[in-house]
This record gives C-alpha cells, structure tokens and sequence, in this order.
C-alpha cells in the first residue's frame, strides 16, 4: 500500500459548463445543474485550484477534475491552456493526477495521447443509456456502438475508465435501466456514476413535461432502480462513486429543478433500501427457522418481536434509514422493532452470524433474481 493509497482524495472541481456539445441533450442544462454562470477560463481554474491548495492537508493527497459539458470537445486551444495549467501543479508535486469527463463521441487517438501527455489518469464517459431508443429520443447524437469503441480505446491506452448512467430517461424502463446495468459489466469500466434524471428548466424535458410528454420518475421509483444497479455493480466489483446529483444552490433552492427525484441524501437511501431488503430477506429466513422449532421445542428460543444487528459505526445511519425509514418499515409491516448498534467493525451481526459487505450484497442480488423466476 503506498502512501496515496492511505491518504483521502480530495478532488479540485473544475467546471467547464456546456461547452464543447455538438447538440443539447433533452435533459440538460449544464448551466443551472453545475450553478456556473460564466465561461471558465485559465484564470478562473487557476484560482479555484489556489483556494483548494490554500489550505492544503498533509493527510490528503488532491486530483484536479474537468466536469462539465464535454471537455474534450471544446476548442483545442482552450483545452490545452487548462491541460498545461493543470500539469504544472502535478509536475510541482502539489496534485497527483487529472481527471475529466465527457461524450463518447468526443474521443479518438490523438485526444488520448495529448491527455496522456498532461498527466490525465481517469476518463469518465457520460454514457447515460446503451437503449438505441433512448439514446435517440434524449437526442444524445451518438449510438451505443460509439459508447463501446470509446470505452475499449481508453481502457486500452490504460486510462482508468469511468461510465456515468442515468435513470427515467424518456422512454427509459426497469428493463432498458438493467440492459445498461449489464452491458456497464460487460465493460468492465473502474467506476461507475448513477444520476436520477431531472427536469431542470430551459430544457427539451421540462417542455414535455409541461406538455404531458414526459412524467419523472418518483424518488421512491428512483432509490428502486438505483438500489439494483447498485447490487448489480457491488456484485461485480464495479465501485459506484456518486449517486445522485451534487447538491448546488440552484438545485437545493428549487430555482432551477421543475420536478423529478432529487434528494440531498440520495446515495444514503440506496444504501438504505439495499440495507433493509438483505434484513427483511434475513427476517423471513428466520421466520421459517422459528416454525421448525416451535415444531421441535413446541416455543421459541428468542424474542421474535425484537432484532438486533451490529453493525460498523460508520454506517448506522445507513442502517436505520432516512427518518427512520428502515425501522419504521419493520415495525408497520412486521411488528418488530429493530435494535441497530454500530461497533468499530467492518462486518455485520444478525442472528448469530457476521456479514461482509459483499456477502450483503451477494445476498441480496439473489434475491433480486429470483423475484425475476
């Protein structure tokens, strides 16, 4: 393990908001989602990466991260100026890396060899469906077989690979959402993203929408497809490293966002409704324990009217979920009431037995697949 491994990462947004897109996907709107306003520029990055290096911390090593619209898109002049103001801070040792985000049809050879040559480590590809249909209705302006050939060409030139998908697109569906899950797999990529789609203002969606055309998903439909997407990828060993939009002013406000599921907590709750279907399928397993041995003891060993998992401290939130959502669902449903401890530990205790992360997830997964039977 070297010493960056045992460091936290804190990543120096630089926005580059809708630039460089050949055509505007029905959904965005880069300006209100990212909160920026004007143009960045050479001196703008410059200062925002100052304020971050400010202050910097000896227990953190820093990545600079183009987002916004499609970095590789804009004018090779201004591309490079950002590259070269970025590749001197990793060449003074004060950054470790770059990384940036864009379109899949915005990448060829001679863009991944001048990104090699500025130090750039991780490529994130907005991919956000691999539906030939979905693609066409959110007016991407690429097929799927352009999101392939992208993807193969930076693995290929070793870059890390990032996949970003978006779920309630139009005509999206839970099987159009579970053939990009799967296809993400078939990738292989290092990283996945998953945003909820929202209707944010000044778009093609919000006017189908007022128009009748186009209905969001509800934040409760929403926690549902990402909750397996998710298991999809922990079951892979795929690393799902934001779900949910970044909460901006303009988003939280409500000034920008007409509808959809947005919530600051998003990415806890997936975790939550992951948490609460492995101790509701955990549950019911122990239900039919209870039978056999009110069968053989004619009682039963324990209180069935309490469960007590330990879990690691830093996921207790998790685990009694948003506003007590898990333990509310436990006791209207079954009349139980759930006693959730956290302990120093990575594992999880129910019913006498520990549990890994993955083993959770693997658990649930199955269950998933046999609902499908």
């Amino acid at each position: 393990m070297t010493g960056n491994d045992r460091k936290k990462k804190i990543t120096i947004p630089i926005f580059v908001p809708h630039k460089g897109c050949p055509n505007d996907c029905v959904f965005c709107n880069q300006r209100k989602i990212t909160g920026m306003t004007e143009e960045m520029t050479v001196s703008r990055a410059k200062a925002t990466i100052e304020e971050f290096l400010s202050e910097k911390r000896e227990d953190a090593f820093y990545e600079i991260a183009f987002f916004g619209g499609s970095f590789t898109a804009i004018s090779d002049a201004r591309r490079v100026e950002l590259l070269q103001l970025a590749h001197q801070y990793i060449l003074s040792g004060e950054v470790k890396s770059v990384r940036i985000s864009t379109r899949p049809d915005a990448i060829d050879e001679m863009i991944l060899e001048e990104l090699q040559q500025y130090g750039v480590q991780v490529i994130e590809l907005g991919v956000q469906s691999l539906d030939e249909r979905v693609l066409q209705e959110s007016n991407r302006g690429h097929d799927a077989a352009c999101v392939y050939r992208s993807a193969k060409l930076i693995q290929e030139y070793g870059f890390q690979l990032g996949l970003q998908m978006m779920i309630g697109l139009p005509f999206d569906s839970e099987e159009t959402i579970w053939f990009t899950a799967n296809e993400f797999v078939n990738i292989k990529p290092d990283m996945v993203r998953i945003y909820p789609t929202l209707v944010v203002e000044d778009t093609k969606l919000a006017t189908w929408m007022k128009e009748g055309k186009y209905q969001p998903l509800s934040l409760e439909q929403a926690v549902e497809q990402a909750k397996k997407c998710k298991v999809l990828f922990a079951c892979h060993d795929i690393p799902v490293i934001r779900m949910g939009l970044q909460a901006t002013t303009e988003i939280q406000d409500g000034s920008s966002v007409l509808a959809g599921p947005f919530h600051p907590a998003f990415g806890e709750m997936v975790y939550s409704a992951v948490y609460q279907d492995f101790l509701e399928e955990k549950y019911l397993w122990r239900k039919e324990e209870e039978q056999r041995e009110l069968m053989f003891y004619g009682r039963l060993l324990e209180d069935d009217t309490v469960v007590k998992v330990t879990v690691p401290k830093r996921q207790v939130s998790r685990w009694i979920g948003n506003h007590a959502s898990v333990k509310k669902y436990f006791r209207k449903k079954y009349s139980v009431s759930l006693h959730i401890t956290g302990e120093p530990r990575e594992t999880v205790r129910l019913y006498g037995r520990e549990y890994t992360e993955k083993e959770i997830f693997e658990i649930v997964f199955q269950k998933y697949e046999e609902e499908k039977e």
